[in-house]
C-alpha cells in the first residue's frame, strides 16, 4: 500500500503561480502556508515529504526556513525558489542538502522536474 507523499509549499505567492502549483499538487497531499511559523507547525505536525520553500517569507530568507526546518526533521527534503547564480546558491546552501533550486517563479515543467527528482529518492 503506498501512501500518499505530503508536499509544504511555502509562499506567500501561491496565487501567482497556480500554473507550478496545480502540476505539483498531482496526487499528493499539498500543504500550503504562507508564514514560517505555520510551516514550523506543519512539520512538528505531519510526515513532510517535501518542503518547497519560496526565497523569502515574512522577511525570512528561504535558507533560514530550511535551517529551522532541518531541525525539526533531518529528513525533509528541500527546494528553494531563488534568484541567485547556481554557484552563489550552491555557495550559501551547501551542507543544507537541498535538493532543487528553482526559478523565482515556477513553472509546471520545474514541479514535473522535482517530482521526477523526488521519485528517484524513494527507497
Amino acid at each position: 500500500m503506498s501512501t500518499l507523499q505530503t508536499i509544504l509549499l511555502v509562499t506567500a505567492r501561491s496565487s501567482q503561480m497556480q500554473p507550478f502549483v496545480q502540476a505539483l499538487g498531482k496526487g499528493v497531499d499539498l500543504i500550503s502556508v504562507d508564514s514560517v511559523s505555520e510551516a514550523l507547525n506543519a512539520a512538528r505536525n505531519r510526515k513532510i515529504t517535501l518542503a518547497v520553500i519560496d526565497e523569502e517569507v515574512a522577511q525570512t530568507a528561504g535558507l533560514d526556513i530550511v535551517r529551522r526546518l532541518l531541525e525539526i526533521n533531518a529528513f525533509v527534503h528541500t527546494a528553494v525558489l531563488s534568484a541567485a547564480s547556481e554557484a552563489d546558491f550552491h555557495e550559501r546552501s551547501e551542507g543544507l542538502g537541498i535538493l532543487a533550486q528553482l526559478p523565482v517563479v515556477p513553472q509546471p515543467k520545474d514541479a514535473q522536474h522535482l517530482r521526477g527528482l523526488l521519485d528517484q529518492m524513494r527507497p
